[in-house]
């Protein structure tokens, strides 16, 4: 009686050599299914990184003038301002990019900038800024709260504590 060979598919048992040559065409067609499925996902991702930049509610700051208009209007209007100073270089600061995009569409009533510390020299003096990923909590034009160094976890918490204490002032003024 021949010896039993197992095959490359899992449970397949065959009295062929081992190296079942006829199941090449499958397994490429197998390989060829999955590098489509990883190309399409890939290009759809894509598409949702497109979208989610078009949709984008950070505000990036071009110079001192606009830092100037953006926060005088965002005082005019009552809302709050949550500043990245950020720089290229700095991959701590690159990294928290996508988090603080995501801030953004969490939190409506806050405006959002985003401050190259390299581009906006001027700026990032007049805020004293010495160390990137800077982010500052401004209300009134004034400094509410600062952070230095990427920490998510301890934004959300800031935040949420800057918006309880800002709602509890409102109403006990209403």
């Amino acid at each position: 009686m021949p010896k039993l060979k197992i095959g490359w598919i899992i449970g397949e048992v065959t009295n062929r050599p081992t190296c079942n040559t006829h199941l090449r065409p499958k397994l490429y067609k197998l390989t060829h299914l999955n590098t489509e499925r990883r190309r399409r996902r890939e290009e759809e991702e894509e598409m949702e990184r497109r979208e989610q930049h078009k949709k984008s509610r950070v505000v990036k700051v071009q110079s001192e003038e606009s830092w100037d208009f953006l926060t005088t209007q965002a005082n005019n209007q009552g809302c709050p301002v949550l500043a990245h100073f950020t720089a290229v270089w700095c991959m701590p600061s690159v990294a928290m990019n996508h988090f603080f995009e995501e801030l953004a569409l969490r939190y409506q009533d806050i405006l959002f900038l985003a401050v190259d510390v390299d581009e906006v020299k001027g700026v990032a003096s007049k805020m004293e800024i010495k160390a990137m990923p800077t982010f500052l909590l401004l209300r009134e034009g004034a400094m509410v709260d600062r952070l230095v160094g990427a920490n998510p976890d301890e934004m959300r918490k800031r935040i949420s504590g800057f918006l309880k204490s800002i709602r509890s002032h409102k109403s006990t003024q209403a």
